[in-house]
């Protein structure tokens, strides 16, 4: 199992927008590819514009289609993304 560690700073006051595509539109696109979201976070203080998603994936072949889909639907909302592949340590309870 490996994860997907996304940052994604959003256009200015699209944070509502983003929040309705992720879960209408994005978790079940990718949901197809037997992906899921762990969990998806926003800033209480400081950058209210910034949101943070973890996704499961089962293999490293699933991260092109998930790429590709995600990035086709939220580009509009979205300024600039960086992303990670991490995997949990033996004490992670997600192992």
């Amino acid at each position: 199992m490996i994860y997907i560690h996304a940052k994604l700073q959003l256009v200015q006051g699209k944070a509502a927008e983003f929040n309705d595509l992720l879960a209408n539109g994005i978790v079940p696109s990718v949901g197809k590819y037997g992906m899921k979201l762990v969990g998806s976070w926003e800033n209480v203080v400081g950058n209210r514009d910034e949101i943070i998603d973890i996704w499961q994936l089962d293999s490293i072949e699933q991260y092109e289609a998930f790429t590709r889909e995600t990035r086709a639907m939220s580009s509009p909302l979205v300024i600039s993304e960086t992303t990670k592949l991490i995997r949990p340590l033996p004490c992670s309870p997600l192992r």
